[in-house]
């Protein structure tokens, strides 16, 4: 019994407003001003219209802006967030020593195993060159470090 009646509600409220739109229609062509309303109400649909579309796109420039906003505050301080263009970011680092691995570890490897013909000897002494490889750069840093550049030169 409700459903008949939200239907009969419906078709009522409709229909008083198609004769509105009816009516509407039948004073506007008997009206005398009928050309000057219909070009003012063409023109004031063309205000409309320009209105509409430079609000579209004030809002597009609006989010925008609030998406670049959101973007910025959301990278700075936050260590989750990799910055693509940072030559030191983890993935660059980890393939740059996957490429020290691949070149000059193998082949550092391979001409120790000429001479030593013992692969335990040949990564103890890799190491131990690696070991003085850093403190050498350390104390260059530190020197550096210090304003003495002088060290780089000798």
């Amino acid at each position: 019994m409700d459903l008949f009646r939200m239907y009969k509600n419906f078709y009522e409220k409709h229909q008083k407003s198609y004769f509105k739109i009816d009516q509407d229609k039948e004073e506007i062509k008997s009206s005398k001003d009928s050309p000057n309303l219909v070009s003012r109400l063409r023109e004031e649909k063309e205000d409309l219209a320009f209105k509409n579309e430079s609000l579209r796109k004030q809002n597009e420039e609006l989010k925008t802006r609030l998406s670049t906003l959101a973007g910025h505050k959301m990278q700075d301080g936050n260590p989750n967030i990799t910055d693509l263009s940072d030559p030191f970011r983890p993935t660059k680092l980890a393939e740059k020593f996957r490429e020290v691995y691949d070149e000059e570890w193998t082949r550092s490897f391979e001409e120790l195993d000429v001479f030593l013909k013992d692969e335990m000897k040949v990564i103890a002494t890799l190491s131990y060159l690696m070991s003085q490889v850093e403190i050498f750069l350390h104390s260059v840093q530190r020197r550096t470090d210090q304003g003495n550049n002088t060290f780089l030169y000798r």
